[in-house]
């Protein structure tokens, strides 16, 4: 990671289920939306979360479109 970050960096690769991730400042999530929906009592904690071709629901989001790409980010204000 090229701003000295890499430290504070953690991927997870794994059953999302059963992972203790509720410690997570940021999520990026690439899963199916029924997926989201019951890992949200985990990343509703998180400070930010980005989701890839899927709105995040029960949370407003914001939709960046790039390179024919979608993705939705939330920010706990």
């Amino acid at each position: 990671v090229q701003a000295g970050l890499a430290h504070r960096i953690l991927i997870v690769r794994g059953d999302s289920t059963k992972l203790a991730l509720g410690v997570a400042d940021v999520w990026v999530m690439y899963l199916f939306p029924e997926t989201m929906e019951k890992l949200q009592p985990s990343w509703c904690h998180a400070r930010i979360v980005v989701a890839y071709n899927h709105a995040l629901l029960g949370v407003p989001n914001r939709m960046l479109e790039a390179g024919g790409h979608v993705v939705y980010a939330w920010e706990k204000p």
